[in-house]
């Protein structure tokens, strides 16, 4: 992670793979003359739908990205995303040796200019089209200033990755002695990779900011689907001891309550998790004797805040409820300090 940039893709393996398969393939494709030309220019555009499927799939949060498909080799398919990858570099292109701003002073100082401009908004527009596949919202500029605002810092650091990215794939190759079919395979698998990484990148730092773009076909990540497995196995716990309880075996149905609470350091996510939980049953009075503990905890942290709400609401589920002494007296005090007499009340009473 660098600047809030998660640089896993930079090692995904399927990414390496389909590079070094687009790039051997190319430098077949040169070295065939005109009869690869056609090869070429079906492999190009195979590799641009690519670029856009990474996006989409780590926007998404896939943990495992697939390999190229069949689709992607077909010469009439979606002609929006190859007609937006091609803008780029045609811009690019025609700022560098064109210079249409002029070739001197400044006029070539505008050149340079225009062309860190067109660098600094391709993950932006990248971003839009892979999200919506409308070249309309890809060009728009109050589009891409919303993307760029939305990811903040975390946007320009994307771009000084992906910059950087780039310079390392273009280095490789000068650094190559001769240029035969193996050293250009290595070049352009190097291009390829950076083409993917820049994709996969962008669409990894949008899935940190899904639901500010609405990202449709949601897919859990990984920190995500490990939560909903730990909450599984505490639910699976949690049904042992009510099984317990339900067999008059009380004393062990709480041994396996406070198993699991200590195996999570008697965390407050833990304790409401219980709490929460346990109300559920027919018989809430266990749950209430985990809410009271709560209640003193947070007296005891200094939360009363948390503490009066947290009794409030034990309260309106059982007026006899109660709480140590010691806690409803320094919670009476509280209540009474904002104005709550009557919580203030049901304290001194219940302590």
């Amino acid at each position: 992670m660098v600047g809030g940039v998660n640089l896993r893709p930079l090692a995904d393996s399927t990414l390496i793979v389909a590079a070094v398969f687009y790039g051997v393939l190319l430098a077949v494709a040169v070295a065939a003359g005109l009869f690869g030309i056609w090869l070429g220019f079906i492999l190009l555009l195979s590799l641009w739908r690519y670029s856009y499927a990474v996006l989409r799939a780590t926007a998404q949060g896939r943990r495992k990205l697939l390999a190229p498909e069949l689709e992607t080799l077909n010469p009439i398919g979606d002609w929006r995303l190859v007609m937006h990858f091609i803008a780029f570099p045609a811009l690019l292109i025609v700022l560098a040796w064109v210079r249409p701003f002029g070739a001197q002073g400044f006029g070539l100082a505008l050149n340079f200019a225009a062309a860190f401009a067109v660098i600094l908004v391709f993950p932006a527009s990248a971003a839009m089209m892979g999200i919506t596949s409308r070249l309309e919202a890809a060009f728009n500029p109050a589009s891409l200033g919303h993307v760029m605002r939305t990811l903040g810092q975390n946007y320009y650091m994307l771009v000084a990755v992906c910059a950087g990215v780039w310079l390392a794939a273009a280095l490789v190759p000068a650094g190559l002695s001769a240029m035969g079919l193996v050293t250009r395979g290595i070049g352009f698998s190097f291009a390829a990779w950076a083409v993917l990484v820049t994709f996969a990148l962008t669409g990894t730092l949008l899935r940190e900011h899904r639901n500010d773009f609405d990202i449709a076909g949601e897919i859990e990540t990984e920190t995500e689907r490990l939560a909903r497995l730990e909450r599984l196995e505490w639910r699976k716990t949690l049904d042992l001891a009510y099984a317990s309880m339900r067999s008059n075996l009380v004393a062990e149905g709480y041994a396996t309550l406070r198993r699991l609470s200590a195996e999570h350091h008697d965390s407050l996510e833990i304790e409401y998790w219980l709490f929460d939980n346990m109300l559920e049953w027919e018989d809430r009075r266990h749950a209430l004797e985990i809410g009271a503990r709560l209640v003193e905890r947070h007296v005891a942290d200094g939360d009363m805040t948390l503490a009066l709400e947290l009794f409030t609401r034990c309260r309106r589920m059982s007026p006899s409820f109660t709480v140590q002494p010691a806690a409803a007296a320094a919670l009476a005090g509280f209540a009474r300090s904002i104005g709550r007499d009557g919580a203030a009340d049901e304290l001194a009473t219940g302590g």
